[in-house]
């Protein structure tokens, strides 16, 4: 300051020390804000409120599984007809938008054909099964009464997540161990061995995983189908049908269980070998026979679903439950195809929805609480906590809504076997729902 004074004067000399006072608290970070870049990431308050955004944004999960099980009630029809729309309408205005971009920015617009196609054929896949929504559309509303009048099987859907997640870690731990003991071991033991080890830690988990699926499936199979037999006599219908289907599940129907289980594993475990021989040199063979399995997976999986069904009603074992399913698909197979593809679909679609909602409310409040302790106009600051509380909020959304579909495809495919095995039993139960089914079934 007395060099500048002496050169420029008093004024001059007070305005520069000014400006220097002012460039030296810009470049000096304040205790109040924090600064640019990496160092806000680290403060505790910024992932508490990621944490707060994300466990507000899981009130949208629960939210959107509100809506979903009303619609599903109230307007199953609606819900349907809807659903298959907008799948259509995606592809489209995407394709249109891809066009709009084209056209603004100069570039080529062809990429945009393939979304056309696409929207045009579901439009036309979809007029064509017309006439056979309102039978999904029946079954669909009863099976979300059903689930409303009884939450235990939501619970059971939810119970099973959290065995497979348990499941899964004690696998990876014991793979852990097992890789550790085989590398010290390495000197003293075979190649075969490894591999023996290898696949039999592989069908292991498969196995154990596909057990606890399907005892799932077939307790909420034997909860609507006790629903379907029994509920017209009040003297004959337990108070608790989960608790007794979960019970047989696991003690006389366990033994059927594991066998159709076994057959999945087997080519799961096959399947995962194959993936592990995939080299430049095999590549192309093995993709080959990945495909195939795959294939023969999807065709043995969609056949145990129908017979679980069957072992649930009846207490049947495997074999003969397998037998009555290959009897009831060759009589009703494209019916019961077409019925699980319109199903399907719109509760694909509604998960899709259920994500992208879940992750639009986390973003939003992950912005909203990060603003308050970094800068605003700092994308680098809040961006990366949002993004996290986005992803989270919408695993969080999807792992909600899956878990109640799980108990819809379940009771989708239980309803439509006991209409298709015994529809008369439901006339004495229900007689209004009897006649919605019989009604719609004929239009077909």
């Amino acid at each position: 300051r007395e060099r500048l004074g002496a050169a420029y004067g008093d004024t001059a000399a007070q305005r520069a020390a000014v400006e220097a006072d002012a460039a030296v608290s810009a470049l000096t970070p304040s205790s109040s804000s924090p600064q640019r870049g990496a160092p806000a990431l680290f403060q505790p308050d910024y992932w508490a409120r990621i944490g707060g955004a994300v466990a507000l944004s899981s009130l949208a999960g629960v939210l959107v599984v509100c809506v979903f099980i009303t619609l599903v009630v109230k307007t199953p029809m609606g819900f349907i007809i809807g659903a298959l729309v907008a799948n259509v309408m995606v592809w489209l205005v995407a394709g249109g938008v891809y066009v709009g971009c084209a056209l603004a920015y100069d570039f080529t617009w062809i990429p945009s054909v393939p979304l056309f196609v696409v929207g045009l054929c579901m439009a036309l896949f979809y007029l064509l099964l017309h006439r056979r929504i309102p039978f999904a559309a029946a079954v669909l509303g009863c099976v979300g009464k059903l689930l409303v009048r009884y939450p235990a099987t939501v619970a059971l859907s939810f119970a099973h997540l959290a065995g497979l997640l348990l499941w899964s870690a004690l696998w990876a731990a014991v793979v852990v161990l097992s890789a550790l003991w085989l590398h010290a071991a390495q000197d003293g033991l075979p190649l075969y061995g490894a591999v023996i080890i290898y696949a039999y830690l592989l069908l292991c988990y498969y196995w154990t995983q596909q057990v606890i699926r399907n005892i799932c499936h077939t307790t909420i199979a034997g909860t609507f189908a006790t629903w379907y037999f029994l509920a017209g006599n009040n003297n004959a219908m337990p108070s608790n049908p989960t608790l007794g289907a979960y019970r047989r599940a696991t003690t006389t129907s366990l033994g059927s269980i594991c066998f159709g289980s076994l057959l999945v594993a087997i080519i799961q475990t096959v399947r995962a070998i194959v993936r592990s021989l995939r080299t430049d040199r095999f590549s192309c063979c093995c993709c080959l026979i990945d495909c195939c399995l795959a294939c023969v997976e999807g065709m043995v999986r969609y056949f145990n679903k129908y017979a679980y069904c069957l072992v649930a009603m009846y207490g049947h074992p495997f074999c003969t439950a397998a037998k009555d399913t290959f009897a009831l698909l060759s009589n009703h197979g494209i019916f019961a195809i077409i019925n699980d593809l319109i199903i399907g679909k719109v509760m694909a679609i509604a998960c899709a929805a259920s994500v992208v909602f879940c992750m639009a409310c986390g973003f939003g409040l992950g912005v909203a609480l990060l603003v308050g302790t970094t800068a605003i106009g700092d994308p680098i600051q809040w961006a990366p906590g949002a993004v996290v509380a986005a992803l989270a909020s919408g695993v969080i959304g999807h792992v909600m809504l899956s878990q109640v579909l799980v108990v819809i495809d379940s009771g989708v495919v239980t309803l439509f076997v006991c209409f298709a095995m015994d529809a008369p039993a439901l006339e004495r139960n229900d007689p209004k729902l009897h006649a919605t089914l019989m009604e719609t079934y004929r239009l077909v």
